[in-house]
């Protein structure tokens, strides 16, 4: 509408972008979710369960709570950080979507 400001959204790097779906539903899960659950996330957003270690790998965006492969993941603090940048995006994404 015409004298209505617009907020700025910062958009995430195409290289981020389905992380970062993925993220902010484990983050909106309060960080931690069951290995199923990642999982179920992980195929809603597009990812080859295959994929999934190298979340694990080098700097973690993910870190498992319990034993690997038997108990939760938690996202890591920087991964978490990332969502916190890019909420606005992620929720302007969700509401897209719901159309």
């Amino acid at each position: 509408m015409a004298g209505e400001a617009t907020a700025f959204v910062l958009e995430p790097p195409v290289w981020i972008v389905s992380r970062l779906r993925l993220w902010g539903k484990i983050y909106d899960a309060d960080g931690v979710v069951e290995q199923a659950t990642l999982h179920n996330f992980a195929k809603e957003v597009g990812y080859d369960l295959r994929g999934l270690a190298g979340f694990f790998k080098g700097k973690g965006s993910l870190v498992w709570v319990g034993k690997p492969g038997e108990g939760k993941v938690a996202l890591s603090t920087w991964a978490s950080e990332e969502v916190e940048r890019y909420r606005d995006w992620l929720d302007q994404q969700r509401k897209k979507h719901r159309r």
